[in-house]
């Protein structure tokens, strides 16, 4: 779980990049969702792998994200510990 998390928005230059903090307002903390997997090679060496799932940007985030228009896909509280 984190606070929040940062977008950045490419300014006219195509070079220079501002970070913006984003947070939410009805909750102390937000939970990403993800995928998590451990395997192991032929040689028994464990591998621990880990994803955020994106969804499309929604108003806010797709004017700061104005690249790929993506954010993580965040959980509400309810949903957590699914």
């Amino acid at each position: 779980m984190v606070s929040g998390f940062y977008e950045w928005q490419v300014q006219p230059d195509g070079k220079t990049k501002i970070p913006f903090y984003i947070h939410t307002v009805d909750q102390d903390i937000c939970a990403f969702a993800g995928l998590w997997d451990s395997s192991r090679t032929d040689t028994g060496e464990v591998v621990e792998s880990v994803t955020h799932i994106t969804v499309p940007a929604n108003n806010l985030v797709g004017e700061i994200h104005n690249t790929k228009h993506r954010m993580p896909a965040i959980l509400e509280k309810a949903d957590r510990d699914a």
